[in-house]
């Protein structure tokens, strides 16, 4: 896949947009506990990237072909090619990772005849909380509020650092340092069960939704190309805003004499 040059963005209907990876295209077959991960001249990488092919190996499908790209990315979460050949030891780096972007078959069942989105959902409930296997982000609404917060955060740190979010000297934030000294005290403190900050996605959906937020939209703000997703997973959250059950229905048949 090669890009063509035009004048300036355009956007059609039906049209979905992803963050380009700069990385190694990387097909990732999977049939049983045995996984291969070839490159698309036909080099085999499954020594090189153990790591990936291990994390790969535990998704739940029997037999699965995932196209995508393996990347490192450094502390801005920008991929670096020239890093998977020879990596900066002084940079604060990712390992590498898959960024899974298709899900080409699963379980004996061909899947490149089905429909982009379809495919998307299936994916995305693949490789859901997969250690090293991410599906490609894809841009989303910044509501006003959130926009608001992270300028003025942007503001408090401009003086010393380029990050948004940095530690007193400036630099970038341990992980590891937030999650145990901040992020977990405050949901026990707050009588919250223990979770990782991306699951909090799911805290979103459920209040979007029991908010009356329309189902596509978030989906879309989730980065699910469908709402097959939102629906499976959060049917429940969906108010009745009508407050009609079943009534509707029998108000439009009689309508039509039935």
């Amino acid at each position: 896949m090669a890009p063509t040059l035009v004048r300036e963005p355009f956007h059609r209907d039906d049209w979905v947009y992803e963050e380009k990876v700069d990385g190694w295209r990387i097909l990732a077959y999977k049939d049983g506990t045995r996984v291969r991960l070839i490159s698309r001249n036909g080099r085999d990488h499954t020594r090189r990237f153990h790591h990936i092919a291990a994390a790969v190996a535990k998704l739940s499908a029997r037999s699965l072909v995932l196209d995508g790209e393996v990347a490192i990315f450094d502390q801005q979460f920008r991929s670096r090619f020239e890093w998977l050949r020879e990596t900066d030891p002084d940079a604060i780096a990712t390992p590498p990772m898959f960024i899974a972007f298709d899900v080409l078959y699963r379980n004996g069942r061909e899947l490149t005849g089905r429909p982009l989105r379809e495919r998307r959902a299936r994916l995305e409930d693949l490789v859901a909380n997969a250690d090293l296997v991410l599906p490609v982000r894809r841009p989303v609404e910044l509501r006003p509020r959130a926009a608001q917060a992270l300028k003025e955060q942007q503001a408090a740190s401009r003086l010393k650092s380029e990050f948004v979010f940095c530690n007193r000297d400036g630099g970038p934030l341990d992980r590891d340092n937030i999650m145990n000294r901040v992020w977990y005290p405050a949901l026990k403190r707050a009588g919250i069960r223990a979770r990782k900050p991306y699951q909090t996605r799911h805290s979103f959906a459920t209040l979007a939704l029991s908010a009356g937020e329309a189902i596509g939209w978030v989906a879309k703000q989730m980065g699910h190309t469908s709402t097959k997703m939102v629906i499976e997973h959060y049917y429940r959250f969906i108010p009745n805003l009508t407050r009609h059950d079943g009534s509707a229905f029998d108000k439009a048949a009689a309508q039509v004499g039935l």
